[in-house]
């Protein structure tokens, strides 16, 4: 026993050196697999964020072709509701213009007196004259 006593000993250190390489070979492939796993992980959320990215760019881009959409068709509408407040504004002031004339030549025709004075407001035309036979004597003719 006591010869065996070596062979024991040399077997029971290359068996834990055989354990030993075995268990450092099975931890760098443990490891090598752990760094593998964390390089796909990062390249999942590497492609994760470029698409979330795209997808907030096409968003983007799509907010402002609307806003540019909207800002045309706002553009056109005060464009067209200036236009037709100047229309009105010229339609307006024709008409107070038309009005002032007219009350001015009613007035005018009152003061001066004569013939033209007997012209109603419903037959302002001067062409056609007074209605009835007119003798000149004064405002009726009667």
């Amino acid at each position: 026993m006591a010869q065996a006593l070596p062979y024991i000993a040399t077997a029971l250190t290359a068996k834990s050196t055989y354990d030993a390489s075995k268990a450092r070979k099975e931890a760098k492939s443990a490891q090598a697999q752990n760094v593998a796993q964390a390089q796909q992980q990062a390249a999942a959320m590497e492609a994760q964020m470029a698409e979330q990215t795209k997808a907030q760019q096409d968003a983007a881009a799509a907010a402002k072709a609307r806003l540019e959409t909207e800002q045309a068709k706002y553009s056109e509408e005060k464009a067209t509701a200036e236009k037709q407040a100047s229309e009105l504004a010229t339609r307006v002031e024709e008409e107070r213009r038309v009005a002032g004339q007219r009350a001015s030549a009613q007035i005018r025709a009152r003061t001066r007196g004569g013939r033209r004075a007997l012209l109603s407001d419903a037959r302002l035309n001067p062409e056609v004259g007074v209605l009835g036979s007119s003798s000149g004597t004064g405002l009726g003719g009667m």
